[in-house]
């Protein structure tokens, strides 16, 4: 057997090594923000040489967007299998927020570095990808509730579902807010869906 085949193929190590760059990466970046982490520092945490890092990842910033990019392809197929199940819109919904918030808020992090560090062509490439990967996804339960008649359509003074899911992330942001051991993140997600679905207002039978 020859060493090439002893260690696996070539294109394997060359998978194992970008997703082990894309992991400390992602650390590093989370830990520190884009513009204090240096390809160096990274490649060194790899146990690699900084052209051998550049071999993977040209440059920083496309490093940067593949972490965001690889993050937003995870969340996509968790929220696919939430979105797709048999239960109500409703439960479904509830799920999705409750799962949302310990991911969204790494994601809205590097999102908030990419608007301010990197260049237009980087910024449009995530863009389309969150709207892709996460916007359509929880867009498509708004439309479900629609089709369902269980949600006012826009010409009855409802919200499209794209706005629908923005109001909802917005929503779930619960920076700043005082969770405690009455309110955690679960509670707030689940209280921030019967606000968007129901109101404040309290319901009173009709006379």
């Amino acid at each position: 057997m020859s060493h090439s085949s002893a260690e696996g193929p070539p294109e394997k190590k060359i998978h194992e090594t970008q997703q082990l760059i894309l992991q400390v990466a992602q650390r590093l970046f989370l830990e520190q923000g884009y513009r204090t982490v240096s390809t160096r520092q990274i490649a060194a945490a790899c146990g690699l040489t900084q052209p051998a890092l550049y071999r993977h990842f040209a440059t920083k910033q496309e490093l940067y967007v593949a972490v965001l990019l690889q993050m937003l392809h995870n969340l996509h197929g968790r929220l696919l299998r939430l979105s797709e199940r048999k239960e109500s819109m409703q439960v479904r919904l509830h799920l999705i927020a409750q799962m949302l918030p310990a991911t969204w808020i790494d994601a809205r992090q590097m999102f908030h570095d990419i608007e301010h560090e990197l260049d237009t062509t980087h910024r449009q490439d995530t863009a389309r990808a969150f709207r892709q990967q996460v916007i359509e996804p929880i867009a498509s339960l708004f439309e479900d509730g629609i089709a369902q008649g269980l949600l006012r359509d826009p010409s009855q003074g409802g919200l499209e579902p794209v706005e629908a899911t923005f109001v909802l992330l917005r929503l779930l942001d619960d920076h700043g807010i005082p969770l405690t051991q009455n309110h955690s993140r679960l509670q707030h997600a689940d209280s921030m869906v019967d606000v968007l679905l129901h109101g404040l207002l309290k319901q009173t039978e009709a006379s």
